[in-house]
């Protein structure tokens, strides 16, 4: 994934690794600047997996949910893309293509938190995964180790799994992706391009 901005989709660049292997599992943030129609061109490139951030409240939820999912589960269109084999393989697709997609949502404000148990009634989203540096700041919390974020990245960790959800969260340490695996999370992400990047450049000044 790239952190850098960028007027295209993020995930243009690797359109020509997506050809050259087949990896359709990339994951892929949509920035709600561009709303749904993200979501709409990440499945029409074969991405299988997609994380919606800043979702509040179960309308949101709902909204990922259909704009992503096949009747009757959602409200999705259909055309000759990438996806359907550029029209040649659209009757299987449609047999595959809801069970194929992993949909994640983003807890990641104090609002989505209060809302949890709404987000996770809501069919059709597989994953609920945790910010915890937006959380922490909607939350007034500005320390990443802070006791009381912590545990309630680790509720709603916990909460997720109870409900049949798998649940995923982002990591700025080793310990931290440590402790959230023990708290349950699948799907743990250390740090992003950007902060490797940084560090590597602290290494090599202080050689």
């Amino acid at each position: 994934m790239s952190s850098a901005p960028s007027p295209i989709p993020l995930w243009e660049p690797n359109r020509a690794d997506i050809e050259r292997a087949e990896m359709t599992h990339f994951m892929r943030w949509v920035t709600e600047r561009r709303g749904h129609e993200w979501l709409y061109d990440g499945l029409l490139e074969q991405l299988r997996t997609l994380v919606v951030p800043r979702v509040d409240d179960a309308a949101g939820a709902a909204a990922a949910v259909a704009a992503t999912r096949y009747p009757p589960i959602g409200e999705r269109g259909l055309g000759p893309s990438r996806a359907t084999g550029f029209g040649v393989d659209i009757p299987a697709y449609l047999k595959r293509a809801n069970d194929d997609l992993l949909l994640a949502i983003q807890v990641e404000t104090g609002a989505a938190v209060d809302a949890l148990d709404s987000l996770l009634e809501v069919d059709g989203v597989d994953m609920i995964f945790v910010g915890p540096g937006d959380l922490g700041c909607s939350l007034g919390i500005d320390d990443p180790k802070d006791p009381e974020l912590r545990r309630i990245v680790e509720s709603i960790i916990t909460r997720s799994r109870d409900a049949g959800r798998l649940a995923g969260v982002w990591a700025a340490n080793t310990a931290d992706a440590a402790r959230w695996r023990d708290a349950g999370a699948e799907l743990v992400i250390l740090g992003s391009d950007l902060i490797w990047l940084a560090r590597g450049v602290q290494a090599a000044l202080a050689e």
